[in-house]
């Protein structure tokens, strides 16, 4: 591969003066580029932000450089890179180097460029989003650093609401604060998704939904959505589901967007840099409609949190009241103000408009609405006199040219009559269509959420199926058709029983799996007023009909019944004396199969029951069935079709059995690990198989 790099690297130079321009991401200009001073005379570098100091290479190969990137969206976070270690590299290598504190994992190629260079040019204008959208990042980004973009979408005929907001009461989160999840809040976008894409207003539009807190709630959409959708359906609307890194750079015409937090866990207060840098990239993806799903309400948020910056300002869209220093250059001016202010519009004051060092043009008052933006040119005696009258309307026909529509209020006219000389200007605002703030009234609404309660998972054409298994676990036919029984155990002697499939062959017309038996008896008591006795006797239920199982799923089977949404602390514990309980009455039998300690992540089940059964999928996540099951399916098709053991096609044969119809980074990784692990039970089922 070294070899490969080498010779590419040559040809690599020796097309350099033949093709004027290269495009290509920056890890093959490293791999791809023999590096020396002055390679290229420009190296134009996008989204600068997002990169670290790896690249700062390409100010080596570069005569020039154009750096292009925004300090306000995400940045290189460093996870797990401990300062004092850093801080010690920089001391003993960078000792002596200006600025060498800002060669740190935390530091972007776009921070040390604006550092170390000058001629910094800010650009103001936004294309991507309409008003109402952009706005949010504006006043959380951009106008409070003396920077605000103008948003020049213009409104196009029956658009969409661009906001719009779904509170799902019922909403709860679970796991950890890294690997959060509120299902609740991912069936309501799925529902949501799925009604859009069946109406008509939303044809062809793209669309991508987005979790504010970490990747797992992102993943659990998204494994909704390949549940219910056509594979071609999320390819045409360029469907994805992430986390604000995975769409840094990227943008759809709609965004969804779940907040993820709910009060039945302690919700803190996101407030650093970091968390401000995320919800100004996950806000600002949309082009035409956001959507914000949320259990959490303002009340249970903190006023210094994004999360609550972001739910008030979508409950109620608008600019922020007009900044209370302002600068005026004369008294008219700062009367004018006051009464366009005092109608509740922002109003900005000596703006400064154009390039600095050729026509910088200031204009009095800046009057903005959500939807466009009317320049208010003060007429006073004092300033603005006849022999001021040609320059004030040569600057007034350049502003008009590149966009500026202007309204001028004559000092006598005002002074003679305040509310009479302004009613022009009202009239001119309506026209415009800026307003105080808020959303104009003729926006789309959009449409009520799908019923998703009667869909079917989908189901693909060829799945691979496992032939002749028993409902009772797996099985080996004899002439007769019946199971006959294995009996291994985890330590080489019989036990429990257990079966195994003679083949894994093409499904035709019947699924060969046995079908997953799901518990379906009597709700079981209140687990915070019985004994854990009762509590045992109710877990030992459950597991007999869907074990083996997690006991997490268990647990969560459980309390459901009970109406109980969270798996609390004091909960967990409750669970965990009950279950241990019963497993030392010889009822229950754990192992731990992904070797993690503690019972919530063991697999349990009846004594004497199978330790291996393989089913349907059924209502299980991916992560809810059993390594050993898993292990057992993949290594047998392995074993019988020749696969490559842990190859691409090997893990989507082994998803297709469980009717999974995506192989994604981190289930492959889970997949790969499971097949690293030993499990004596389903060695012994492997070779007894074997040599029958």
């Amino acid at each position: 591969m070294e070899r490969l790099r080498r010779e590419a690297r040559g040809y690599m130079d020796q097309c350099r003066d033949a093709i004027p321009v290269w495009i290509m991401p920056r890890y093959l200009v490293a791999e791809m580029v023999d590096p020396a001073p002055g390679r290229y005379d420009l190296v134009i570098v996008d989204e600068a932000s997002q990169l670290g100091i790896e690249s700062l290479f390409l100010f080596y190969i570069a005569k020039k450089m154009a750096v292009v990137g925004d300090d306000q969206q995400i940045s290189p976070y460093g996870i797990g890179i401990a300062d004092e270690a850093i801080a010690g590299l920089q001391h003993h290598y960078l000792d002596g180097i200006p600025h060498h504190n800002a060669l740190s994992a935390q530091s972007s190629l776009y921070a040390n460029a604006k550092i170390r260079f000058g001629h910094n040019i800010v650009l103001r204008e936004h294309f991507r989003c309409v008003p109402e959208i952009i706005q949010f990042s504006n006043d959380l980004c951009y106008a409070s650093n003396g920077t605000p973009l103008d948003p020049l979408r213009a409104y196009p005929a029956n658009r969409l609401s661009p906001l719009v907001v779904r509170h799902v009461p019922e909403g709860y989160r679970s796991g950890s604060s890294q690997n959060a999840l509120n299902e609740p809040e991912a069936d309501a976008v799925l529902a949501q998704i799925v009604a859009c894409i069946n109406d008509s207003r939303y044809t062809g539009r793209t669309m991508g939904v987005i979790s504010l807190q970490g990747e797992a709630q992102a993943k659990l959409i998204e494994r909704k959505l390949f549940e219910i959708l056509e594979p071609e359906v999320i390819e045409e609307r360029r469907l994805i589901c992430g986390d604000a890194y995975a769409f840094q750079g990227d943008e759809r015409q709609i965004i969804f967007l779940s907040m993820v937090a709910a009060p039945n866990e302690r919700i803190g207060a996101l407030t650093v840099e970091s968390a401000r840098q995320r919800f100004n990239v996950a806000a600002s993806r949309a082009q035409d409609q956001l959507w914000l799903f949320h259990s959490a309400t303002l009340d249970v948020l903190s006023p210094m949190c994004m999360r609550h910056r972001l739910l008030s300002y979508m409950l109620s869209p608008g600019r922020q009241a007009a900044e209370p220093e302002q600068r005026f250059d004369s008294q008219f001016e700062r009367d004018d103000f006051s009464m366009i202010a005092a109608r509740g519009f922002h109003v900005r004051t000596q703006v400064c408009v154009g390039d600095p060092t050729n026509h910088r043009y200031r204009i009095d008052l800046v009057v903005e609405g959500m939807s466009g933006r009317l320049a208010v040119e003060c007429d006073g005696d004092q300033w603005h006199g006849a022999e001021r009258y040609e320059q004030d309307m040569a600057r007034q026909r350049d502003l008009e040219r590149s966009g500026w529509r202007f309204f001028r209020v004559r000092g006598r006219d005002f002074y003679r009559d305040r509310s009479k000389s302004l009613e022009s200007l009202w009239l001119e605002l309506d026209r415009h269509g800026i307003v105080p703030g808020g959303i104009d009234k003729a926006a789309v609404e959009p449409p009520p959420p799908a019923d998703i309660k009667h869909f079917e998972p989908k189901q693909v054409d060829e799945i691979i199926s496992v032939r002749q298994v028993s409902a009772n676990g797996l099985g080996t036919p004899d002439s007769s058709g019946e199971n006959l029984p294995l009996r291994p155990a985890a330590n080489g002697a019989p036990e429990e029983e257990a079966t195994l499939p003679p083949a894994i062959v093409p499904h035709g017309a019947d699924s060969l799996f046995s079908a997953y038996d799901r518990y379906l008896g009597p709700p079981a008591d209140d687990p915070r007023v019985v004994s854990v006795g009762t509590i045992a006797d109710g877990l030992c239920r459950i597991i007999e009909a869907e074990g083996p199982i997690f006991a997490k799923r268990a647990y969560d089977i459980y309390l459901r019944g009970c109406g109980i949404k969270r798996l609390g602390h004091e909960l967990r514990n409750t669970m965990n004396k009950a279950l241990m309980n019963a497993i030392r009455q010889d009822k229950i039998v754990q192992e731990d199969e992904l070797g993690k300690g503690g019972l919530l992540h063991t697999i349990v089940r009846v004594k004497g029951s199978p330790l291996i059964k393989v089913r349907r999928r059924g209502p299980r996540a991916f992560e809810e069935i059993p390594p050993s099951e898993l292990q057992l399916v993949a290594r047998f098709i392995a074993e019988r079709h020749e696969y490559e053991l842990g190859s691409d096609a090997h893990l989507r044969a082994v998803l297709e059995c469980f009717d999974l119809r995506r192989l994604t980074a981190q289930v492959g990784t889970d997949l790969l690990e499971i097949l690293e692990k030993t499990f004596p039970y389903v060695d012994d089922l492997l070779r007894k198989n074997s040599r029958e």
